[in-house]
């Protein structure tokens, strides 16, 4: 059983295409974010961050399914695009909206009653402010800002007498960081993943998403048998198998195959089964038609009737 290795390939425009949703997914999401954290004061620590790269993340899956790219670092790296762009447009339109248009506005009509400011004068009046207080301006001096002011991070399920956590000056900056990492790793993690999946270069296509259960075998078997497994004895690790009902936790093996039924290359899971049914696969690899039919016929085939088939 050897590891499947992607091709690397970007067919025609894929890069491009996927690098515009990345942006529009990423802008998309920001400004989501920044309309339920305006509006409604709502905003899950961490949660947000994970679920909003998981949006963008899935966006660029399906890009990525139906472009065929499958070079992995180019996903991923668009991913991670897509979570800066998401949280550069978080920020910016607090910067912009909340802030600028409003926080400051406002200030500007208590300071020159009845005057409505054009843009270049409210600019010069919220510079000026951010220059006294942060020796900085514009964006950048709106981040020192509200680094400088902080803000509290409260237990949804707290009591009401719970002060939350305080987080500001570099404490802010990281924060902001680790957001900006959340859902960068999240969406990047995602787009990597569906670039690794495997393909078939002579169908043109990816490898089917059902997978079948093809053999068990108990967990004291799991060293020897992926040591098997690893030096190509398929006779031997069909001889650890069986397809009779054995209790769990257990291994099993499964099969994913390509759609088209003469493909040679049949890739093959190994999961660890525990007693709820909750399966980890702890070794993949592609090994031949011939190689898995090998293994087979060594099987003990006192036979499942109906081997298990799922969708994942």
């Amino acid at each position: 059983m050897h590891a499947y290795r992607p091709s690397g390939a970007m067919p025609g425009s894929s890069f491009w295409l996927l690098l515009v949703l990345a942006v529009v997914s990423g802008i998309v999401v920001g400004g989501i974010l920044w309309a339920v954290d305006h509006y409604l004061s709502f905003y899950l620590v961490f949660a947000f961050p994970l679920l909003a790269g998981a949006i963008a993340g899935g966006v660029l899956v399906q890009a990525i399914k139906s472009t065929r790219m499958q070079n992995p670092m180019m996903a991923a790296l668009i991913g991670v695009i897509a979570g800066v762009v998401m949280y550069g447009t978080y920020h910016g339109a607090f910067y912009y909206i909340s802030f600028r248009n409003d926080f400051i506005r406002s200030l500007y009509s208590e300071d020159y009653p009845g005057k409505s400011p054009t843009d270049t004068q409210l600019d010069e009046y919220m510079n000026t402010g951010l220059m006294r207080l942060v020796q900085d301006t514009g964006l950048i001096g709106y981040l020192k800002y509200t680094a400088s002011l902080g803000f509290t991070i409260t237990r949804t399920s707290g009591s009401s007498t719970s002060t939350g956590i305080e987080i500001k000056d570099t404490g802010a900056y990281i924060y902001w960081a680790v957001e900006v990492l959340l859902a960068s790793l999240t969406a990047g993690a995602l787009a990597r993943n569906a670039a690794k999946d495997p393909f078939d270069e002579n169908a043109n296509a990816w490898f089917e998403t059902r997978q079948q259960v093809v053999a068990v075998a108990p967990k004291k078997s799991r060293k020897a048998l992926l040591r098997a497994l690893k030096e190509g004895n398929f006779r031997s690790a069909g001889g650890m198998l069986t397809q009779q009902q054995i209790k769990y936790p257990r291994i099993e093996i499964w099969t994913r195959r390509s759609p088209d039924a003469t493909a040679q290359e049949v890739m093959l899971l190994v999961k660890l089964v525990q007693r709820n049914k909750r399966a980890n696969n702890i070794k993949s690899g592609m090994v031949s038609v011939s190689e898995l039919d090998t293994m087979l016929k060594a099987v003990d085939v006192a036979a499942i009737p109906n081997p298990v088939v799922s969708e994942v």
